[in-house]
């Protein structure tokens, strides 16, 4: 589930959610930390596999200022998820509300 959800416009973090209650599985008490670890497995093997393409990109002066660029951008979704990522998993990171807002998304 997480490679092919990994590379389709899905939320493959709402699946981590959903797939336990869904199959009737206790919910992990580490979950963040297990969906954490999975999609750095997937980077890292996304990123071996275009590790050429990678490779070259990074020797361009395009491709350094992309890496740069895309570093920045992420430091604020960083800081919302250390302040606010214990009460957006504690509201909404049961599989009921995970379901609604995959369902509401997917209506808009």
């Amino acid at each position: 589930m997480q490679g092919v959800a990994e590379v389709l416009p899905v939320s493959s973090s709402a699946h981590l959610a959903l797939l336990p209650g869904l199959l009737g599985w206790p919910d992990p008490p580490h979950r963040t930390t297990f969906a954490a670890a999975l999609h750095a497995g997937s980077t890292l093997g996304i990123c071996w596999g275009l590790r050429r393409d990678l490779a070259a990109l990074a020797r361009s002066r395009t491709g350094r200022r992309t890496a740069l660029l895309a570093a920045a951008t992420s430091v604020p979704a960083a800081v919302a998820g250390l302040i606010g990522g214990d009460a957006v998993e504690s509201r909404l990171g049961r599989p009921r509300q995970v379901a609604a807002l995959l369902a509401g998304a997917g209506l808009l």
